[in-house]
């Protein structure tokens, strides 16, 4: 009972310091997010054979290596 009382005790004790403990802080910050979209034309592409459009790139060998599109095909 003796072991009860102290562990209630202590209990009461930490609950009562820590009801006035808190980790927010008041400080304010401003920041400014500035995006720029560029301009996208849309094309309504249509050709007479086919209206599958494929695109065609080469996978890099090495980590971090930007992907290569193949040749430009114009003959739409």
């Amino acid at each position: 009972m003796k072991r009860f009382k102290f562990s209630l005790t202590l209990s009461l004790v930490t609950l009562a310091a820590s009801a006035h403990l808190s980790a927010q802080d008041t400080n304010t910050d401003n920041h400014t997010i500035t995006i720029s979209v560029p301009e996208v034309a849309l094309v309504d592409i249509e050709p007479a054979a086919s209206k599958n459009i494929t695109l065609g790139f080469t996978a890099p060998t090495e980590a971090g290596n930007p992907i290569v599109a193949n040749a430009a095909n114009t003959t739409l």
